[in-house]
């Protein structure tokens, strides 16, 4: 993967995971002239290294003539060693400041402004931040909700994060409801954010959010993402299953009382994970716009364009484990189990192939058709 940054002149800098899970700088010079048969290869210099500490680098921008921001992410979106949070910034090279939205689980949204003491300086030392504007959500103010990061052990030992969301009047003993959602995969990030649908939710019902950051995604950079792919989905799925089984052990949620949801992939992953888990684990289940039947995926719509992360079901290597997990194969009998109260939520053509299928019918929980 290759990201363009900026460039000065002749000189451009990209962001590039190539030798670099984490991802760092490099800088090359484009060619003078135009196009020839026989062109040099191109030559990467290193201009920011992979950082050793741990952290993911996100974005890079230039700012004040001579300078760049970097955004680092550092154990799943750490913005202090207290809170977790979603950082992003507006800027223009040619200025001697820039724009900074801080928000998180329990911030809307801070934008704040860094200037630089001198223009076209090689550092921003000494810089100053000033607050430009705070968001507020009628009804749910900031400071009624607490986050918390935890991480816990998946199936294999694995340790993963999660983020943990509760009303100041949640009960923390074992009897709150809870919603968990999710993605994990295509090295998406599950960044904090202030859900309103969500928090709504946990106010009213004085409830618990969890968000944890399994494997599939890039929250500890790309081989997070490579852990979860092909013949690995179903460590995806039982990192989820695992967060679950904390929430209830651990008394943020009440056992039986935890909804799952996911959107697109994020449905995908609610549907395995229902047919996989032990009865009993969730309380109910709401699978958005999900790709169920991943024997037939690369038919329709840009779903060759998934193989990447599921596997390619027309290749005979691929499909005996795709098999194994894709939703729609393997629903479990209703005399061995019954799932939790599910909702299949779909938009016009993702599964409308499915729908238009004779041989697929609904069945409720309990076999009735």
């Amino acid at each position: 993967m290759i990201c363009s940054v900026s460039n000065h002149e002749k000189k451009h800098f990209v962001i590039t995971d190539q030798d670099a899970l984490r991802k760092k700088v490099v800088t090359f010079e484009m060619p003078e002239g135009g196009p020839t048969e026989n062109p040099e290869p191109t030559k990467f210099e290193e201009f920011i290294p992979e950082d050793t500490n741990g952290g993911i680098l996100s974005s890079m921008s230039p700012v004040n003539g001579k300078s760049f921001v970097a955004q680092y992410s550092l154990n799943f979106n750490r913005l202090d060693p207290n809170s977790s949070g979603t950082l992003s910034t507006a800027r223009k090279q040619e200025d001697d400041f820039f724009f900074a939205t801080f928000s998180g689980f329990n911030n809307p949204g801070v934008i704040k402004q860094s200037r630089s003491k001198e223009k076209d300086v090689d550092s921003f030392e000494g810089h100053t931040w000033t607050t430009w504007r705070k968001t507020r959500v009628k009804g749910l103010l900031a400071d009624e909700f607490n986050t918390k990061q935890v991480w816990y052990k998946s199936k294999d030992g694995v340790d993963v994060a999660m983020c943990i969301v509760w009303h100041k009047d949640t009960p923390l003993d074992g009897t709150a409801p809870a919603i968990q959602y999710g993605y994990g995969g295509f090295s998406y990030t599950m960044r904090p954010s202030f859900p309103v649908s969500f928090l709504t939710f946990v106010k009213a019902f004085k409830g618990v959010l969890a968000v944890p950051g399994i494997r599939g995604g890039a929250e500890k950079g790309e081989q997070w993402h490579l852990d979860g792919i092909r013949e690995n989905r179903v460590k995806v799925y039982d990192d989820f299953i695992y967060a679950t089984k904390y929430l209830v052990d651990n008394k943020y949620a009440a056992p039986g009382k935890v909804a799952i949801n996911g959107g697109s992939n994020g449905g995908t992953l609610v549907a395995a994970c229902i047919n996989r888990a032990e009865e009993g684990t969730f309380g109910a289940a709401i699978a958005d716009v999900g790709v169920m039947d991943l024997l037939k995926f690369p038919q329709f719509t840009i779903g060759a364009a998934w193989v990447s992360d599921y596997g390619d079901p027309r290749d005979p290597n691929d499909f005996d484990f795709i098999k194994a997990h894709s939703p729609l194969h393997n629903v479990p009998n209703f005399k061995e189990k019954a799932l939790p109260p599910t909702i299949l939520l779909t938009a016009d053509r993702k599964l409308s192939h499915l729908l238009r299928d004779p041989c697929v019918s609904t069945a409720d929980t309990t076999g009735n058709r």
